[in-house]
């Protein structure tokens, strides 16, 4: 993947886009990247302020406004390329190229929407693709979805974790979700609201550790989910290395979430 950065001559919308709780401070770490491929933002400081950068993943050219300036949903974070470049290489590597053909798909906590964006121009046989975030990222979102033509196949909603909603999908993506201790139980009671009626839905998580308190979200997790590795992954040793991680979620059947959260109703 390579990627270019343009200072935008003016602002879009006049937004400040803010995910609150998490410091837009935070150190970028090594972001992931194929042996074949490179990324110019590793080597050089990105611009202040609302800017475009063109990201190149395979095949598939997106341009992405980003805002550096507005929290860590304003720009792109290494745990997305992972993420997209798994789900291409897996629509190729189906030798009937229905791996993500007529699926409804749902992006969890899209910041920018780069992983949603990607897939959907990869895939244009996807039933459809759903952006969702917090209101402040819903104009950054609406933008990148009109600067890549993708309106037909895209769309831009809120979807507040914890809340009550009624998506009803195929496949979810959450992609570097896992960051903020007072979000980790929201997260997770919104992915058991998507596989309640529908035990089928497919959920894949990408994930980089940062910190200890990840672990008390895994264990969360755990009782409603089994959080399965991607083995199949051909790049899976280059990030695992960097402490990058790509999981499958299958929710629990009701007996073995009772056992784990109360044995003695067993007995």
């Amino acid at each position: 993947m390579t990627s270019t950065t343009v200072q935008a001559d003016k602002l879009l919308n006049g937004s400040s886009l803010t995910l609150h709780g998490y410091d837009s401070d935070t150190p970028l770490a090594d972001r992931y990247d194929s042996s074949d491929s490179s990324s110019d933002r590793d080597r050089s400081p990105s611009p202040n302020g609302r800017h475009v950068t063109k990201e190149i993943l395979g095949d598939v050219e997106i341009a992405l406004w980003q805002d550096l300036s507005g929290g860590c949903g304003g720009k792109t974070w290494e745990a997305a390329y992972v993420m997209i470049n798994y789900m291409l290489w897996k629509q190729q590597e189906d030798l009937s190229h229905s791996f993500l053909d007529n699926k409804t798909i749902l992006d969890i906590g899209s910041g920018t929407g780069l992983v949603g964006l990607a897939v959907a121009k990869a895939c244009p046989s996807l039933a459809h693709m759903e952006l969702t975030d917090q209101i402040p990222m819903m104009p950054l979102l609406q933008d990148n979805i009109k600067l890549n033509y993708l309106e037909s196949k895209v769309g831009a909603s809120v979807l507040n974790w914890g809340e009550p909603h009624d998506h009803k999908v195929d496949i979810v993506f959450a992609s570097d979700c896992v960051y903020l201790e007072v979000a980790f139980q929201p997260l997770i009671d919104t992915l058991v609201t998507l596989t309640t009626n529908n035990k089928d839905v497919q959920i894949y998580m990408s994930y980089r550790k940062r910190r200890k308190a990840d672990k008390r979200f895994f264990i969360l997790l755990k009782k409603q989910f089994r959080v399965i590795d991607i083995l199949d992954d051909p790049e899976r040793p280059v990030y695992s290395r960097k402490g990058l991680h790509l999981y499958r979620l299958e929710r629990k059947t009701l007996p073995a979430i009772m056992k784990i959260s109360s044995p003695s109703l067993l007995r």
